[in-house]
């Protein structure tokens, strides 16, 4: 912990599991978690499965190396760098999902011995960037995280992005929208007539209208 931050250091014991949290609290303070260090979770054998949220913005070399059966990552949108060798030899990868929409910066080993035809899901918007940037463009099979997945709801209300607006149209008067972000953080409660155009930062949400809900990304 240090000016108002915190990093992930080196972990003992036996992981199978681990969620990297957007802060912690120590002695009553808050604090963000901005890194994780190098080597903090290196030769966890047993752990098989990681999800990195919001907040954490550097993985640093050799973070996660020689994890030899870990088999999925979940890497928030705020991370822009991920250090040389950080999931070297995690040779049972088999899924790894980035939310960024700007390719963070990797490394020529930062996945060395990591089979590259897994999928790597990306924002959709995000797909030819991730195909034509160095290092990543050596995964085969990317895929796209759909902007909008209805799950139920109002077939009349249409929830689409435009940039960094969610746009909301065919609501009734006073239709209330709640907006979430992937850490379960209620993020805009408001309500809504006809057409709603609602700026965020950019990132991934969870959009709920009436009996409707969408996931966006923007």
């Amino acid at each position: 912990i240090k000016s108002g931050t915190a990093k992930v250091v080196k972990q003992n014991g036996v992981l199978t599991s681990v969620t990297i949290r957007s802060s912690i609290t120590h002695k009553g303070k808050s604090y963000a978690v901005t890194t994780i260090e190098s080597y903090a979770f290196a030769y966890q054998t047993a752990l098989t499965s990681i999800v990195i949220e919001s907040g954490v913005t550097k993985i640093e070399a050799f973070a996660f190396t020689s994890c030899s059966n870990l088999a999925s990552i979940v890497i928030s949108e705020h991370v822009t760098e991920i250090g040389d060798a950080a999931f070297a030899y995690c040779s049972a990868l088999n899924n790894i999902e980035v939310k960024a929409v700007n390719p963070p910066v990797i490394y020529e080993m930062t996945f060395e011995n990591v089979d590259k035809s897994i999928e790597l899901i990306v924002p959709t918007e995000s797909i030819e960037v991730y195909r034509t940037t160095e290092y990543w463009r050596e995964f085969t099979n990317i895929k796209g995280i759909s902007g909008i997945n209805a799950a139920t709801g109002n077939d009349n209300i249409d929830v689409y992005v435009n940039n960094n607006t969610i746009i909301i149209t065919g609501a009734t008067d006073d239709t209330v929208v709640n907006i979430y972000a992937m850490n379960g953080i209620l993020v805009c409660n408001t309500t809504v007539c006809n057409v709603a155009n609602i700026t965020l930062p950019r990132g991934m949400y969870i959009v709920q209208v009436q009996e409707t809900t969408h996931k966006i990304a923007l």
